[in-house]
């Protein structure tokens, strides 16, 4: 594995042009990683790696827009993987919910993109169908890149949350009644959410306040003392059933998490494979929009043991020139089994011509 090594790879430039090729997603950034040489007897792999490239020149070429919305999709893509393993036998959090819808309705984004494109590509870049997996946790089809535990995921808790809301309105409005009896007899201004706030400094004030029958101290700091409204027999009995509501809540959101957390295990296989395929599609076309932004042309694979190059660009060695103001001058070389004698003279690009055939 000679050809392949750490020296090798630095030498020849190619350590330079993979650091230039900007994936953007994690499963993008895993694909580059697991990127592996061609060996003799891959040749028909190649040639299908050369043609995923050809699909994705082709996409940048005549759908600019595409790739460009494309590349929007691709940002802030976060890797779900552990949590989709996670699924199986855990109830996920309402974080790691929002997290699959998010990246589902990014693979939804994808296959409409994809689509629309309205050219033929390879099946590694086709992803599968996710859409019903993207129901289960939007129910109401808003397509909306948020999460909640909705209503309309339970009858019972829909009810449960009901009730709450009735307890709370019930509360507030005797909160309301008992601030339009202290406003009145005691000519202060309560705020709407029952707080009347003095100042430390005015201890006299506060020694009345305190002794306003419907108000108790609340927070303070080292400015002000606030008083709020002091709990009645009813309001303390209805916040002992908003207790007890909540925990009846709790039950039940937990209850979904896990519902939810079990389909999204049903789908692990298909939205672990989706995330290699975006993968793929990531990877290949950065590759792409390097190759056109290099004008690098697709090679041609030869069956014979031999190696012909025309008009051969170094793409490093073409770069620092560029940098320079200074033009780079190709190489066409044309080798055969046997051996080949480089000569010339010093800085004659004796070097280059080896470093590019590399």
């Amino acid at each position: 594995m000679r050809l392949s090594n750490s020296k090798t790879r630095s030498e020849t430039g190619f350590d330079h042009v993979m650091q230039s090729i900007s994936v953007l997603t994690p499963f993008g950034k895993k694909r580059m990683k697991e990127i592996k040489p061609f060996l003799p007897g891959d040749e028909d792999r190649l040639d299908h790696e050369f043609h995923k490239l050809e699909e994705m020149v082709r996409l940048v070429d005549e759908k600019s827009r595409i790739v460009e919305l494309l590349i929007e999709t691709f940002m802030d893509m976060k890797d779900i993987r552990f949590t989709v393993e996670r699924s199986k036998g855990n109830a996920l959090s309402v974080v790691e919910l929002f997290e699959i819808k998010s990246l589902l309705l990014k693979m939804k984004r994808i296959m409409e993109l994809l689509e629309t494109a309205n050219l033929p590509l390879s099946e590694e870049f086709l992803l599968l169908d996710t859409v019903s997996l993207l129901d289960i946790l939007d129910p109401r089809k808003d397509r909306m890149n948020t999460f909640y535990i909705y209503d309309d995921f339970s009858e019972t808790l829909r009810d449960l949350r009901k009730k709450k809301r009735e307890l709370e309105t019930r509360i507030r409005n005797e909160q309301k009644a008992i601030k339009r009896q202290v406003e009145a007899h005691y000519g202060i201004t309560l705020t709407p959410r029952f707080e009347y706030a003095v100042s430390k400094s005015n201890k006299e004030l506060i020694k009345i306040i305190k002794e306003i029958p419907e108000l108790t101290p609340g927070d303070e700091d080292y400015l002000s003392v606030v008083f709020t409204i002091k709990g009645t027999e009813e309001t303390d009995s209805i916040n002992r059933g908003l207790d007890q509501l909540n925990e009846k809540i709790e039950e039940q959101e937990v209850l979904i998490r896990e519902k939810l957390s079990e389909s999204v295990s049903q789908f692990s296989r298909i939205l672990l494979k989706n995330c290699d395929k975006i993968g793929e599609l990531d990877f290949i076309l950065s590759k792409a929009i390097y190759a056109r932004q290099h004008h690098c042309v697709k090679p041609h694979l030869l069956r014979e043991h031999r190696i012909e190059i025309d008009d051969g660009r170094h793409l490093v060695v073409e770069e620092i020139l560029n940098q320079k103001n200074k033009s780079y001058c190709p190489v066409s070389i044309y080798l055969e089994d046997g051996v080949t004698c480089i000569t010339g003279a010093n800085m004659g690009g004796k070097t280059v011509s080896l470093k590019l055939v590399g």
